[in-house]
């Protein structure tokens, strides 16, 4: 379990146990974490008759920071307490008074105060909300750790999935939580009643099939399948209802996928253990057997112009020329057949 969701687990379990601090910082690069906290914070503190009255959630850009002050000390109508919530605190005009009040805050009253990214804590209000408040960071999980995210949620929704699955999963997600958080509700819909979940269901929830999927096509092109490739690439194009949004979504892959091989190369004279190689890649060691293949097939150079071509490909897809996704995903593997050529 990474520190963020240790975090996230404590304060939940004090929310519902009605142990509250009056004031709370949560910053940090994942937002999933401090969304859920406030949703439970809420739930926890008011009861959904009294929320009219004693909740108020305000977007630092909106507001200024005297009148948050003011909702912060107002006392709470009918309830023995009321919630302030301010989203993006980073962008609030005035922001240092929360220093003050963070030594005398109003402990009728529940602040929660988020902020995006992880601002400077030598920097005035937040060496002090860092040093009174409830503060915690939640950083933004790596890679290789969102596959032990993925089985840990679904235990929690008396469901399993396969290590492979896991794996699989993450790497089509990537490491948005609330990304991942979405393709397991739909994989779940996918799955209907059954709660044993495996690699399959997450190819074929994707709306790809076992036989023609990103997973494949990487596959084809480590091991320089040229007809196979393009077979591959053209059945996904052939599918998608939005063919730009699926050829982004390839070249986002695949360009992962060639970065790691360049990151292997680039270690390739350290001794490392295999788990300890999955680390630089940031992936579940499932997959290293499969990329270590691949890289006996290319050179750094090669990788390197790879990289190249997939920024080239991301910007046309993205309008930077008006050719159609069908063309400039086939004149890109072209090109990343030849890297595994050397």
């Amino acid at each position: 379990m990474t520190k963020a969701e240790r975090s996230f687990n404590n304060l939940v379990i004090s929310f519902r146990k009605a142990q509250f601090e009056p004031l709370y910082f949560w910053y940090g690069t994942e937002p999933f974490f401090m969304d859920r906290l406030q949703e439970v914070l809420i739930s926890s503190v008011l009861d959904p008759s009294m929320r009219d009255f004693n909740l108020d959630i305000v977007s630092g850009p909106d507001m200024d920071a005297e009148d948050v002050l003011a909702y912060c000390r107002s006392f709470p109508m009918m309830a023995p307490r009321r919630v302030v919530v301010v989203r993006n605190f980073e962008q609030l005009k005035g922001k240092r008074l929360f220093a003050r009040y963070a030594k005398q805050p109003n402990h009728s009253a529940v602040v929660a105060l988020l902020t995006s990214g992880r601002p400077s804590l030598r920097n005035a209000p937040y060496t002090t909300l860092s040093r009174i408040a409830g503060s915690v960071e939640f950083k933004a999980l790596y890679s290789n750790e969102v596959a032990g995210f993925i089985s840990r949620y679904l235990r929690r929704l008396n469901c399993s999935i396969t290590p492979d699955g896991a794996a699989v999963l993450a790497d089509f997600v990537g490491t948005s939580l609330h990304a991942v958080v979405n393709e397991i509700e739909k994989l779940r819909t996918f799955a209907g009643q059954r709660t044993s979940l495996v690699r399959d269901d997450v190819i074929l929830a994707s709306g790809q099939t076992r036989e023609f999927n990103i997973f494949q096509l990487q596959r084809a092109l480590g091991k320089g399948r040229a007809m196979e490739v393009q077979r591959i690439a053209a059945h996904i194009l052939s599918a998608a209802s939005n063919k730009s949004g699926e050829a982004l979504r390839m070249i986002t892959m695949l360009y992962a996928y060639i970065r790691r091989l360049w990151i292997l190369h680039d270690i390739s004279g350290v001794r490392l253990t295999p788990n300890e190689k999955a680390e630089r890649l940031k992936v579940n060691p499932y997959f290293l057997r499969e990329y270590e293949q691949a890289l006996r097939r290319t050179s750094k150079r090669s990788v390197e112009d790879a990289i190249g071509a997939l920024l080239a490909a991301d910007y046309e897809i993205k309008g930077g020329a008006r050719r159609q996704p069908e063309l400039v995903v086939t004149l890109l593997l072209r090109r990343l057949l030849m890297t595994f050529a050397a």
